[in-house]
This record gives C-alpha cells, sequence and structure tokens, in this order.
C-alpha cells in the first residue's frame, strides 16, 4: 500500500478475512485424510521442548 491509496474499509477488510479463510480451508481439505492425534504423545513432547535449552 502506498501512500496515495485509501485506507481499506471494515467491508473490505472483512472481506479479505473471508477470502483467506476460504482459501485455508480448503487447503487443509486438499491435503488429505485426518488421522486421530496422540493427544498423550503431543504433550509430553511440549512440555520435554519446554523444559529443553533452545540448541
Amino acid at each position: 500500500m502506498d501512500i496515495n491509496t485509501p485506507p481499506m474499509t471494515p467491508k473490505e477488510i472483512e472481506a479479505g478475512k473471508r477470502t483467506w479463510l476460504r482459501k485455508a480451508w480448503q487447503e487443509g481439505i486438499n491435503s488429505g485424510e485426518s488421522a486421530p492425534l496422540d493427544m498423550a504423545a503431543l504433550i509430553a513432547e511440549a512440555r520435554a521442548r519446554r523444559v529443553s535449552p533452545k540448541t
């Protein structure tokens, strides 16, 4: 956006958000079949990352 471009209206901003959401939704659908998550493993990994020093 350059200095001569008027600011976006709230309707334009909402339209942009909807466009982004539709694209993200479609990318998720196109990514393939979903599978159940192993929440215990995810939590354990997150806890391990939280306590380990960054390398």
